[in-house]
């Protein structure tokens, strides 16, 4: 819940906020391959939905409307970005990996 509502609202945050956010995931002791697990499959669906408009093959079903209203203000390129830096090896430093990652979200 906590991973989908940071998604939902990534882009109404400023920087401050987010690494807030990291900050409290990583003291939750979220693991971060679930996450990143998590935020793929999130983008996954909204490019799934930009490329085909079919409610049918999304996996957040529940969450349509946000997954149609990001697709429509993403780029296919921006999404390709955001996907790639989710598939960044996750050995590194949690933060770091989540501060980059999420910056890539919010920009695209």
């Amino acid at each position: 819940e906590e991973i989908l509502h940071l998604l939902k609202h990534l882009k109404d945050m400023d920087i401050s906020e987010l690494l807030n956010y990291i900050r409290k995931l990583k003291d939750d002791n979220l693991d971060l391959h679930d996450c990143l697990d998590f935020m793929q499959m999130w983008y996954r669906d909204i490019l799934m939905y930009k490329t085909t408009k079919d409610i049918n093959l999304l996996i957040f079903k529940d969450e349509f409307s946000t997954v149609k209203q990001v697709a429509a203000l993403s780029g296919y390129e921006g999404l390709e970005r955001i996907l790639a830096r989710v598939r960044l090896d996750a050995n590194v430093n949690m933060e770091l990996v989540m501060e980059l990652m999420l910056l890539t979200m919010k920009e695209n």
